[in-house]
C-alpha cells in the first residue's frame, strides 16, 4: 500500500476519534439540556479523554476514582466510527487524490456520519450541526467558485428544491421531521440542484430496503418510528462521491 493511502487512513483513524467525540457531546447535551459533567481532579486527562477517546488507555490510570462513570475503554461503537471515516476517506482519497474535492467531501463525510450518529441516538437533527454545515458548504461553494467559475444559481435552487420537496413530503404525510427538512435543504446548498434530486430517490430506496430488513427480522413494527437522518446521509455520500457510477449501475440493473 503506498505511504499516501497509509497517512490518509492514519488521519481518518485520528479524524474519527475527534468525530466520536462531536457525537458524545452534542449527544449528551441534546439528552441532558446540555449539562456536561467534568471532574475537577483531574479535567486535563478528562479533556484528552474528550478529543481522542482512544487514549483513554494510555490515561486510564491517572483518571482519579471519582470518574469511574465516566472513564470508558473504545467501545464498538467508536472503533466502527473510526474505521468507517478511515475507510471513507481513503475511498475520497482514492478516486481524487489531494485536491480541493478530497478534503470538501471528507469534510462532508465527517459531517453525515455526525448526523447520521445523532440521530439515531438522540431521534432529532440539532440546529447547530446543520448550521455548521451551511458554514462548511458555503466555504467550498466559494472556494470552487474562484477556482473553477461553479455557478451558485445552482446551488441556491438546490438549497430551495432540497427543501421544498421535503417540506412537501412532511406536510402531506406527517412523518418527516423538522431536522430531515433542513438537512435536505443543507445537502441542496451543497451539491446542488443536478444532484438533490438523486440524493431524494436514494434515501427512500436505502430507506424501504432497510424497513423491510428491520419488519422482516421483528426488530421493528409497522408504527415505530425510524430516524431518517441516516438514510440521507448514506444517501447524500454516495451521490457526492459516486453519482455517475450510481447512475451507471442503475442503468445496466433495470
Amino acid at each position: 500500500m503506498p505511504a499516501s493511502y497509509i497517512l490518509v487512513i492514519l488521519a481518518g483513524f485520528f479524524l474519527g476519534s475527534v468525530l466520536n467525540s462531536c457525537i458524545d457531546h452534542i449527544s449528551q447535551s441534546r439528552l441532558s439540556d446540555g449539562q456536561i459533567i467534568h471532574c475537577k481532579d483531574c479535567r486535563f486527562y478528562l479533556m484528552i479523554q474528550n478529543i481522542m477517546p482512544f487514549l483513554c488507555y494510555l490515561f486510564s490510570s491517572k483518571i482519579s476514582k471519582g470518574c469511574e462513570d465516566y472513564k470508558t475503554k473504545l467501545s464498538r461503537r467508536q472503533l466502527v466510527f473510526q474505521l468507517l471515516y478511515a475507510i471513507l476517506l481513503a475511498l475520497i482519497f482514492h478516486r481524487y487524490g489531494f485536491s480541493i474535492h478530497f478534503f470538501e467531501y471528507g469534510a462532508m463525510a465527517f459531517f453525515l456520519i455526525a448526523i447520521a450518529a445523532i440521530d439515531l441516538k438522540t431521534m432529532e437533527i440539532p440546529d447547530k450541526i446543520i448550521l455548521i454545515g451551511f458554514i462548511s458548504a458555503g466555504i467550498f461553494i466559494v472556494i470552487r467558485y474562484i477556482l473553477f467559475k461553479d455557478s451558485l444559481i445552482l446551488h441556491f435552487s438546490g438549497f430551495l428544491a432540497g427543501g421544498g420537496i421535503f417540506l412537501l413530503i412532511a406536510l402531506i404525510t406527517k412523518a418527516m421531521g423538522g431536522g430531515d427538512i433542513k438537512l435536505m435543504a443543507l445537502l441542496g446548498f451543497w451539491v446542488g440542484i443536478r444532484s438533490i434530486f438523486t440524493i431524494v430517490f436514494l434515501s427512500f430506496f436505502i430507506a424501504a430496503i432497510f424497513s423491510i430488513i428491520l419488519l422482516i427480522t421483528g426488530k421493528k413494527g409497522r408504527k415505530d418510528f425510524i430516524p431518517f437522518g441516516p438514510f440521507i446521509s448514506m444517501a447524500a455520500f454516495l451521490v457526492a462521491v459516486f453519482e455517475d457510477e450510481l447512475w451507471h449501475v442503475w442503468f445496466l440493473l433495470f
